[in-house]
């Protein structure tokens, strides 16, 4: 891991998607890895990343080579009560996943300690923002829009929720409508909470 780019995110933030559109787009594979879209001999080639969550935000590395990938904290915090909390919706849990993500953001974001930062709602808004997952990687890279987009065509969410073997939270409850609706009502009733305890006032200029 100390030989390899670090890709860090902080759960449910978008990660196993980025992870596997980027393995297609370079048919190689990430270190520790879950959910692949890659066959057999592409999966067996030297690693070109590791990806980490620094849950915890106490990862030491002695490189600063480091892509954070962050998203929306309301969306984030949802997700996780769903998935590392069983559903349980209370103060405690959602205070608990304020402090963690707030951190988690301030540890890569105001104290620089990533080289690149994503933010996952930018590359949903337009594809073109992969480029900098490329040039992470690969810095004299000719960018290739083409194979980005059939990347990210494969990778899609309903495969990924069939690939993987983590059914706390990858089940079909996540691709059903009822799930949507219940994501909408907790921003509604959670979201300016969440926002106002996650977002410091160092923060602000990301979001």
């Amino acid at each position: 891991m100390e030989d390899l780019p670090v890709f860090i995110s902080f759960p449910r933030s978008g990660s196993n998607w980025i992870n596997s559109a980027m393995e297609v787009y370079f048919n190689r594979p990430r270190l520790r890895r879950g959910i692949t879209f890659l066959g057999n001999e592409a999966a067996n080639k030297p690693a070109m990343w590791f990806h980490d969550h620094d849950y915890w935000s106490n990862l030491q590395l002695k490189h600063n080579n480091i892509l954070y990938l962050y998203r929306n904290p309301d969306d984030v915090i949802f997700s996780s009560l769903k998935s590392e909390y069983r559903g349980e919706i209370n103060d405690k849990n959602i205070n608990e996943q304020i402090e963690l993500l707030r951190n988690n953001l301030s540890k890569y974001l105001v104290h620089n300690r990533a080289k690149v930062i994503v933010k996952y709602e930018g590359i949903k808004a337009d594809l073109a923002e992969f480029q900098k997952f490329v040039l992470w990687l690969e810095p004299e890279a000719q960018i290739d829009m083409g194979k980005i987009e059939s990347a990210n065509k494969l990778v899609n969410k309903k495969d990924v929720v069939a690939r993987s073997a983590d059914k706390r939270f990858f089940g079909p409850t996540l691709l059903a409508d009822a799930y949507e609706n219940e994501r909408k009502a907790f921003k509604k009733q959670y979201g300016s909470r969440i926002l106002s305890g996650v977002i410091t006032p160092e923060l602000k200029e990301f979001f």
